[in-house]
């Protein structure tokens, strides 16, 4: 696997901080992040996130899969690109940037053996919501 493009951001409120490394996008179609879940997760939510922006950009460069690994917890969280689109949505706290999440319920999370502890709610290829005007085919 080879790194297509490789993704930061600057920190900080309205980006005046650092410039950090957030994640990879290899020739596979997968873009590969790594998160502190203490740090990264929106509890509220129980839900993940990207950049807006690099969310575009992916698409633009035909992301298939986004994993997300939780070096906390060493779970992988994975979902199809398209998905995230579908019944993800946009945020932002404050004055940081827009980012697009996807709660824990869509996602598939290994363990470090790569065992699947929780399949995200996705049956041959329909996404399954009960009680949810996001019912679409994806």
């Amino acid at each position: 696997m080879k790194v297509v493009k490789t993704f930061t951001i600057k920190t900080g409120k309205n980006g005046r901080g650092k410039t950090v490394y957030v994640g990879s996008l290899l020739d596979t179609g997968l873009f590969r992040k790594n998160v502190k879940s203490s740090i990264h997760m929106l509890k509220k939510y129980q839900a993940y996130g990207i950049s807006a922006e690099i969310f575009e950009e992916l698409g633009e460069l035909n992301c298939k899969t986004i994993e997300i690994y939780d070096s906390e917890n060493k779970l992988t969280w994975d979902a199809p690109f398209n998905l995230f689109g579908t019944v993800g949505w946009d945020w932002s706290y404050g004055e940081y940037e827009m980012q697009k999440f996807l709660e824990k319920k869509w996602w598939d999370i290994k363990d470090e053996k790569g065992t699947i502890i929780q399949k995200g709610k996705i049956k041959r290829g329909i996404v399954v919501e009960e009680c949810s005007s996001q019912l679409q085919l994806i």
